[in-house]
């Protein structure tokens, strides 16, 4: 049946929707309805439907879809809010080393060391943090936890978490994952977590960490590969040991101004020869040396993986770091196998042997009379054995900035934020040292009269109004009435004098011994990287 709106009313009705499509962002909700539309519009939702189908030309879904790829064109083509949240997804932070889903799982698991099932944390992480697909969540969480992906991981499993020759990790809800021991002492154990910076969270919900301020500068130690719109990084590792001493050397020569940078340069190309978590050779590294001595960081990186040669077989146990061992080497062989070639011609078989973790095992058995070096060249150019591959120091900010650092500017910039915090971590103890002061000591004042503090009480109609007759009465600071208005009766009468007046001294000595220690941020900074260091330098 048709309805009785002329066509001034269908064409008012019209713009009204328009209107309401084009300023109103509830349209981007799943749940939007024609119903709600004819809410916003006062009108009925079969009116509404009536002037869409016949101004339109198509049924409120069909319009609504239209709106919506239109609004997500423009915000595809926006490069400066789209390029700023790409930038944080792909690229890492100076800071901390960490992409935006890292540290957004590790701060979910925090420093909890009990176990958590995967799907926990990919859940808590996508409803309080991360807001987007579980898959790519869990494969963060996974890509955390291999050894063969990370010189130090950072979260822990005992479980089916893949390997480096190939095989699927365990569906999140049968794998228990806490954080990484090596990551609580890095991020969070010593650094005071009030001293971050904190930015709202993308679900609108609460705060988090911009980024983590670690023990160490991770971003020198994690090594990363993203690409952002129109940028790239290609990071690479180095080995723990040699972050600890490149720390301690840059400490050391900040104490000589006489040192320039050319000189400086050469005390740190040592330390900055990458060191991967997979076994393979570095075929440049005088090459590297000699580069970075003069302060040029972006020579190519030559690498090659880890080949065995018997009289009578050739085994792969890896290819360089940040290639797929089973798509560079076992799936190529494999095909290979099926038709007249290269290793039908050499090779009785390809067997897959692989068992551990940390390495593959193809074993190529030679045909009688085959010699290995014969075939080696070209087996090493059919699976990829050797790379090259140039370093592009890319990182962002936690405003989604491209910061473009070599390793010395790095260093240095993530020393700035280490001091920082070690300063402002002092700063607050000794904020929260005086407040317990001032607290212990009105508890000293009013422990010999106790029975006219109760009176006072007694008279007083809320604990408000116990405040200023404490001050008047005691002496006391507003803070120190304050905090004993919030105490109970038992809480001001169970500690004897002569307790209180211990704990006051021992607070005084504890001040005392802070204010030394504004001193020695320096020496506060090599204290923690030494305890990383020989705690988990020999494991390197």
């Amino acid at each position: 049946k048709q309805s009785r709106l002329g066509e001034p009313d269908k064409q008012a009705l019209y713009d009204k929707i328009q209107q309401i499509l084009a300023n109103s962002k509830e349209i981007f909700d799943t749940d939007f309805s024609l119903q709600r539309l004819a809410d916003l519009t006062e009108t009925s939702y079969k009116k509404v439907s009536q002037v869409i189908n016949e101004k339109a030309g198509c049924n409120f879904n069909n319009l609504i879809n239209e709106y919506r790829v239109k609004e997500a064109c423009r915000r595809m083509n926006d490069t400066e809010q789209y390029g700023k949240y790409t930038i944080l997804e792909a690229l890492p932070n100076y800071i901390d080393g960490l992409r935006l889903v890292h540290r957004r799982i590790l701060v979910t698991i925090g420093d909890n060391t009990e176990r958590i099932k995967g799907a926990a944390v990919v859940g808590d992480c996508m409803h309080q943090y991360h807001p987007h697909g579980d898959g790519g969540i869990y494969d963060a969480v996974i890509r955390l936890c291999q050894p063969f992906n990370q010189c130090q991981p950072l979260v822990y499993s005992e479980g089916n978490i893949g390997a480096y020759g190939g095989g699927d990790p365990a569906a999140p809800r049968y794998l228990d994952v806490t954080s990484a021991e090596f990551a609580r002492d890095v991020y969070f154990n010593y650094t005071n977590q009030k001293t971050l910076v904190y930015v709202p969270r993308e679900t609108g919900k609460g705060v988090e960490p911009a980024y983590l301020i670690p023990v160490i500068p991770m971003a020198l130690l994690t090594g990363s590969q993203g690409i952002a719109i129109g940028f790239r990084s290609v990071l690479p590792h180095l080995n723990l040991n040699s972050v600890c001493d490149l720390v301690m050397k840059y400490i050391n020569l900040r104490h000589h101004n006489s040192i320039n940078c050319k000189t400086a340069y050469k005390e740190y190309a040592k330390y900055l020869i990458p060191d991967y978590p997979v076994a393979g050779l570095i075929l440049n590294e005088q090459e590297l040396l000699d580069d970075y001595s003069e302060g040029r960081f972006d020579t190519s990186l030559v690498s090659c993986g880890v080949m065995e040669l018997h009289p009578n077989k050739i085994n792969i146990r890896t290819i360089p770091f940040g290639q797929d061992f089973s798509k560079c080497v076992k799936q190529p062989l494999g095909q290979l196998t099926k038709k007249a070639s290269f290793v039908t011609s050499n090779f009785t078989e390809v067997l897959d042997l692989t068992t551990g973790k940390m390495m593959g095992d193809v074993e190529l058995p030679l045909k009688r009379g085959g010699d290995p070096f014969e075939v080696l060249d070209t087996l090493k150019k059919t699976v990829r054995f050797t790379m090259s591959r140039a370093p592009i120091w890319n990182f962002c900010n936690h405003e989604g900035k491209l910061l473009c650092m070599d390793p010395i500017t790095l260093l240095d910039a993530w020393y700035q934020m280490r001091t920082a915090s070690i300063v402002s971590d002092l700063k607050q103890t000794n904020v929260d040292l005086f407040n317990e002061y001032r607290e212990l000591t009105a508890l000293v004042v009013i422990a010999d009269n106790t029975n006219k503090v109760l009176r006072i009480f007694k008279e007083a109609e809320n604990k408000e109004a116990t405040i200023q007759p404490l001050c008047q009465a005691f002496g006391l600071s507003q803070y120190q009435a304050k905090f004993l208005s919030r105490l109970q009766m038992h809480q001001i009468t169970h500690q004897g004098k002569a307790e209180l007046v211990a704990k006051v001294e021992d607070v005084k000595k504890r001040i005392n011994n802070l204010q030394h220690q504004f001193g020695r941020v320096d020496e506060i900074v090599s204290e923690q990287v030494l305890k990383i260091k020989e705690k988990y330098g020999k494991k390197c």
